[in-house]
């Protein structure tokens, strides 16, 4: 074993004693043993995994998970955003406690983040930026953000990865890969593979430490959209672009999460609703890809009325065979046809049909039906119905395609 291998080694053990150690902490040390991550117990010292006592017993099991995450870091926040819109592999309150999860961190010095650049730009960094901003405009988990001035006078706003955070992340999933093999073979019964969704969370994370990825979607999705008037995605400046520097034009507006409703007349609230939710469903059904998290934070209004998306590095792809399901989908609970919606069930999830011949399954789509009671389709919640839809499937563990999933975030 060479040197860089025996101090991975090392670094992964210390990471998995910390993981270990943060569970126990709070309160999942059963769920250690009940996996079988117990028999990694020689790697931490024995008073390191025992309930640490930090007052935990009285908060509920989704928040003590949620503050879980946070204390281990851009890793495994990006794991519990992600599952946050998976409402088939947990309960619905948990996924609504994911949502919480913080993703600000403390800010990285300027020195560091020019050692990123110097690094990725070797000796042209002045030939790119005439100047760069040392004070963050936002400082997340994974990269930081900063205002800069092309050479050719364009005003830009860069993502910067922070320090090892490509590392980091790379690391710790190996870990997770490794943990879901224990889960794997003690939890036969949750109705999903943990194997198959560490490597899916693996995947989307490996876009997540490759900013290309997200210059890529931005401009795919700003190429959608450059003949509409109302919707706009940020220009992206490829040559100062690379794996972990993004630069894109500077959006001049407010954000809509800096909005409270006395700063819009009515008539503006409901124009910025109409562009928003057409800018979305174009994306999803006319498209087939889709900003995932758009957000009021990640949406300016610009001074011209017009909505500009951001930040978009989480985002969905649906192909015209999933599409017409989820149009299936949406016309046999608008009018109350059970079998089309079972036909629906066996496609999305490659189920046997046998299952959706069981009475208890037809009462409980006939109860999701109830829900939505004489609903033409201009006015059925689409987001609600999806969401209560897919809380059913997880209980008779069945999954849908991941990107249909993340469309109720989208919505």
């Amino acid at each position: 074993m060479n040197i860089v291998n025996i101090k991975r080694t090392i670094r992964n053990t210390k990471r998995l004693a910390e993981i270990i150690k943060v569970l126990s902490a709070y309160g999942f040390r059963q769920v250690l043993i009940d996996s079988g991550i117990h028999r990694l117990q020689d790697l931490v010292k024995e008073e390191e995994t025992k309930e640490s006592g930090r007052g935990t017993a009285d908060i509920p099991k989704p928040e003590r998970f949620r503050r879980v995450l946070e204390e281990l870091g851009p890793t495994f926040i990006k794991c519990g955003q992600i599952l946050s819109t998976r409402p088939d592999l947990i309960p619905q309150d948990w996924a609504d406690e994911l949502k919480k999860l913080q993703d600000r961190c403390t800010e990285v010095p300027f020195t560091d983040i020019y050692e990123v650049l110097a690094s990725e730009f070797p000796g042209r960094l002045d030939l790119i930026f005439a100047s760069i901003e040392e004070t963050p405009l936002a400082a997340a988990s994974m990269a930081q953000v900063h205002r800069a001035t092309l050479v050719g006078g364009q005003q830009v706003v860069i993502k910067v990865l922070r320090p090892d955070s490509r590392q980091l992340v790379e690391e710790d999933m190996a870990l997770l890969e490794t943990l879901s093999q224990f889960a794997e073979q003690y939890f036969s019964n949750l109705g999903y593979s943990p194997v198959s969704v560490a490597k899916e969370f693996s995947r989307e994370l490996s876009k997540e430490i490759n900013l290309i990825y997200e210059g890529q979607s931005t401009d795919r999705l700003r190429r959608y959209f450059e003949s509409d008037a109302n919707i706009h995605f940020p220009k992206v400046f490829w040559p100062a672009t690379t794996r972990s520097v993004l630069t894109l034009e500077e959006i001049h507006g407010r954000l809509l999460s800096t909005l409270s409703p006395d700063d819009l007349t009515v008539a503006e609230r409901r124009a910025i609703v109409a562009k928003g939710t057409d800018a979305v469903f174009k994306q999803c059904l006319r498209f087939g890809f889709f900003h995932a998290d758009p957000h009021p934070g990640n949406i300016f209004l610009q001074n011209d009325g017009s909505l500009c998306f951001i930040d978009c590095g989480m985002t969905g792809q649906l192909d015209r065979k999933t599409t017409e399901q989820l149009i299936d989908l949406v016309a046999g609970v608008s009018k109350g046809d059970i079998e089309k919606l079972c036909r629906v069930v066996i496609e999305l999830t490659d189920t046997d049909p046998s299952k959706t011949d069981r009475r208890d399954f037809r009462a409980d789509l006939q109860h999701l039906i109830s829900h939505f009671p004489n609903s033409d389709l201009q006015h059925l919640n689409i987001s609600t119905l999806l969401s209560e839809f897919f809380s059913m499937l997880q209980h008779y563990q069945l999954q849908c395609p991941s990107d249909l999933l993340l469309l109720t975030k989208a919505l």
